[in-house]
């Protein structure tokens, strides 16, 4: 099938990963993960066309598995807590796994058959453009969206301040998209004013969605990034690097503080929206529940009754959702899978650069574990995935090509 062939696949699949977000899919008449809106679409479309380009690959090369082989133990481990918690666990509403965790390791299955026979840099060329017109794209739709107080893409929300949407549906999941790609582009641009357009749409961005926990995670990743704490056994406080942290602290200063776009974050010490009391009073569920529930997890239906009696609506740490529906053992085998899987992966985007991959690592997990995005149905990291896997390539077969001007072989690709 033509959508399947390797010039069109990993398009399609990067598309609807970073542009295919709950609102844009709400006004295609597609309700993800809604209730009341079926078991179909439980799924995130990414999920489908994953399964069905896996079967159309496995076929096509004989069931060769190749590079997913070294990501067995994460895609095992997924596995087994998915199955878990469909089986002899408690809880309900968990098959979020298969597109958070799960389809990124379809990604990497099927993403090494670009480079079958034929490198194909052009392919990840356009996969690197289309990933930076998307970081772009998202965060200029996030300005306008607050300036002109109006959603293009709207989902069900009960925010009482405005917060933009964008193409990724709640703030907070838009956030951990930004974060990552800022980083991850900054790191590699090497022109100031360029760095600078970089921080300042972010930073704008971030102010639009009203995330205070993703501008104080982004502003540390800057800063790390910027100064390179004891680079080569020095400190690195060159005056290129002053001036982008000075520029860094006054772009957020005047954002939240001088413009529109800071509305919700300057709100914080004179509008309760329970965004911090929900945070503390989700560990008063603890001491309602039994040292078995804490370790193998807890009842769906004591979940609920615990988060009524709580004043609890939405519990905003995946860590302690992840808690509560598989248990401490089962969480902490998923947690330390997915940490080594995100290590790898940083590790593509960056060789040569240990510092630049721990920066990246750390300022994620912290973002990520100030909401519940990776617990409930997101493709940030099919995103983050296809992008380290381009930036590898592109990084392979650049110089191979300028010195080789012949077309170059090769089997396939070492992720």
């Amino acid at each position: 099938m033509v959508i399947f062939d390797k010039k069109w696949f990993p398009l399609i699949v990067t598309m609807l990963c970073v542009f295919a977000g709950p609102g844009v899919l709400f006004m295609l008449k597609y309700p993800l993960g809604e209730a009341g809106g079926g078991a179909i679409f439980r799924f995130h479309p990414v999920s489908y066309f994953l399964v069905l380009l896996t079967i159309y690959n496995l076929v096509r090369y004989n069931y060769h598995i190749g590079e997913l082989k070294k990501y067995y133990g994460f895609t095992l481990c997924v596995l087994i807590v998915l199955i878990y918690s469909l089986t002899f666990g408690s809880s309900k509403g968990n098959l979020f796994l298969f597109n958070v965790l799960f389809c990124p390791s379809l990604i990497i299955f099927n993403f090494q058959f670009i480079n079958y026979k034929t490198i194909n840099i052009k392919i990840w060329k356009q996969l690197m453009f289309v990933l930076q017109f998307f970081f772009y794209a998202e965060c200029i739709l996030a300005i306008l969206e607050h300036v002109i107080h109006a959603k293009l893409f709207p989902i069900n929300e009960t925010a009482i301040l405005f917060r933009s949407n964008a193409f990724q549906g709640h703030p907070l999941n838009n956030s951990l998209f930004l974060i990552f790609f800022s980083l991850f582009f900054y790191s590699y641009e090497k022109t100031f004013v360029k760095r600078m357009i970089i921080i300042g749409l972010t930073v704008g961005a971030l102010a639009s969605f009203g995330v205070r926990s993703g501008l104080v995670t982004y502003s540390l990743g800057i800063t790390l990034i910027s100064l390179k704490f004891m680079e080569n056994g020095k400190f690195n406080f060159s005056m290129k690097n002053i001036a982008t942290l000075v520029i860094l602290v006054l772009s957020v200063v005047y954002i939240v503080f001088y413009t529109p776009l800071g509305a919700r974050i300057t709100s914080a010490g004179t509008f309760n929206d329970n965004s911090s009391s929900v945070r503390y009073g989700v560990y008063n569920m603890f001491n309602y529940i039994s040292l078995q529930d804490i370790i193998w997890g807890v009842p769906q239906e004591t979940i609920d009754y615990l988060m009524y009696i709580n004043g609890i609506e939405i519990i905003e740490n995946f860590w302690i959702i992840w808690i509560f529906k598989y248990g401490v053992v089962f969480t902490v085998y998923l947690g330390i899978s997915f940490i080594l899987f995100f290590y790898r992966m940083t590790k593509l985007a960056f060789p040569v650069k240990e510092y630049e991959r721990l920066v990246m690592l750390c300022v994620f997990l912290l973002a990520a574990s100030s909401n519940n995005s990776l617990a409930v149905n997101t493709t940030v990291i099919c995103a983050i995935t296809i992008l380290c896997l381009t930036q590898y390539n592109i990084l392979r077969y650049r110089p191979v090509i300028k010195k080789k001007p012949r077309p170059v072989q090769a089997e396939l690709v070492n992720f």
